[in-house]
């Protein structure tokens, strides 16, 4: 016999704190964490270039848009 027992939610706060602490980067989503996968150098050239393109396109009144280097909140 098994038991499932549910992980208890972590505020935003215990994670921003984990999150500086921690050797990998993780996605925080309605008080559960989850490891990102990590990324290569090709990927990363892939990502510059297609930010450079976004950028040069984008409306000045626009935000410029972020890398995933940076931690953004998003309310829905």
């Amino acid at each position: 016999m098994s038991i499932v027992t549910k992980a208890p939610d972590v505020t935003p706060e215990e994670y921003l704190e984990g999150e500086e602490l921690s050797e990998y980067k993780h996605e925080y989503e309605n008080g559960h964490i989850i490891a990102m996968v990590g990324a290569n150098r090709n990927h990363n050239i892939i990502q510059i270039n297609l930010t450079g393109a976004l950028f040069n396109h984008v409306n000045p009144s626009f935000d410029f848009p972020d890398q995933t280097s940076q931690k953004n909140s998003v309310s829905h």
